[in-house]
């Protein structure tokens, strides 16, 4: 069986290296056709805002929203507004060859501003971590850092398949993650952060929802080993005495409830994601990291 494993594992590097010596390959062929790229980007989102620093192209981000604030830079940046309701007169004034948006921005000012002839590109929420990293890859081709990004997503990739591989062969707990209260959400498999619990070796007890809203009642049936609360301030604190209260819930007997920082873990990057991932699985299965 392990010798299955080695050849497995073996067949993913040579696929990323494959993968990466294409795409140098790729890189250079867009260079010698003279590709243009953006030079004045507008983001309108902190996720996008933080992917352009990764991949070294801040210089060409001329404003963001208010909600940008990492890198610590990007606070600087020109302010336009929220991911949702932007200030027209003022992106039109600043004359953008590129707006990057999510779906949460507002279809009436995105129509009005594409009736300008300004080029905008609006993207999905991620549903897994190979959704964000394919995004990440489709940014970088667009401002023209695909190799950056290339070589950023490979390296990422294979701690997250280290992480995976320490806790592979161990017990499987079943995780609540909690996101927000009243009503109570929490994370089903069309969410990313479900790979938190999947790739820390842990079975999501709310995987099949169809939506993130869960009932308590529900948790209790299903009985978690480990509940992860999302911080939301003193509603995190409350929240977890409330399930230390329930005397049959496994997650309270063994003293298992964490509460986990909101920002580096519900709005990450294919690289934040790997740390992330790395303090959750540290949580899920400690004696998988007690040599680090």
């Amino acid at each position: 069986m392990y010798n299955k494993i080695y050849m497995a594992y073996n067949k993913i590097y040579m696929a990323i290296g494959l993968l990466l010596l294409c795409s140098l390959i790729q890189g250079q062929c867009l260079a010698k056709q003279g590709q243009t790229y953006p030079e004045r980007i507008i983001s309108l989102s902190p996720i996008i805002t933080e992917n352009i620093y990764l991949l070294g192209a801040d210089s060409k981000l001329i404003a963001n929203t208010f909600y940008c604030v990492l890198p610590e830079a990007a606070q600087k940046k020109e302010k336009i507004g929220t991911l949702i309701d932007v200030n027209l007169e003022k992106i039109i004034h600043l004359k953008p060859d590129l707006i990057l948006a999510t779906e949460l921005a507002k279809a009436k000012q995105i129509k009005l501003l594409k009736k300008m002839g300004i080029r905008i590109v609006q993207y999905p929420k991620a549903t897994t971590y190979d959704d964000m990293c394919t995004q990440f890859l489709d940014l970088a081709d667009l401002i023209g850092k695909r190799m950056e990004a290339e070589r950023i997503i490979t390296s990422a990739k294979k701690y997250v398949l280290d992480i995976y591989h320490r806790v592979s062969f161990l017990p499987k707990k079943r995780i609540f993650f909690q996101i927000g209260t009243k009503p109570l959400h929490t994370v089903n498999n069309q969410s990313f952060m479900n790979d938190y619990i999947l790739f820390s070796g842990g079975i999501n007890i709310a995987s099949n929802e169809s939506s993130g809203i869960y009932s308590r009642e529900n948790v209790i049936k299903n009985n978690p080993e480990i509940i992860f609360i999302a911080s939301m301030g003193i509603a995190s604190d409350k929240e977890k005495d409330v399930w230390m209260s329930f005397p049959t819930l496994d997650a309270a007997i063994h003293n298992r409830i964490y509460i986990i920082d909101s920002v580096s873990t519900c709005s990450v990057t294919p690289v934040s994601f790997v740390n992330a991932l790395k303090k959750i699985a540290q949580y899920v299965h400690p004696e998988a990291f007690q040599s680090n």
